[in-house]
């Protein structure tokens, strides 16, 4: 069964259009890693906040590509647009 992932980011205030560049040229790369079955973006222009909205086969894989953009420095280039560290969201689904 797939998770749902949310985080959510605090962009700096001057930091936008540099960040929107980053997720063009970087996204591509998330989508493509096993185990990611969608990556949204949503951006509140008001409050600078971002949100990535993902969907992964389970935690685990989503756990296996931070990891791999920890070790290749990804991770750090990303949070160098963030005011902090996202904040990491997981939902499982409920039958309802």
């Amino acid at each position: 069964m797939s998770v749902k992932v949310t985080l959510n980011c605090q962009v700096q205030d001057d930091q936008f259009g540099d960040l929107h560049t980053f997720l063009e040229d970087n996204l591509s790369n998330v989508r493509n890693f096993k185990g990611c079955h969608e990556v949204s973006v949503f951006f509140d222009h008001v409050n600078y906040e971002l949100i990535l909205d993902e969907t992964w086969e389970d935690i685990q894989h989503h756990r296996d590509y931070i990891l791999f953009i920890t070790e290749n420095n990804i991770l750090s280039q990303l949070i160098s647009f963030f005011k902090s560290p996202p904040t990491v969201k997981y939902f499982n689904p409920v039958n309802i």
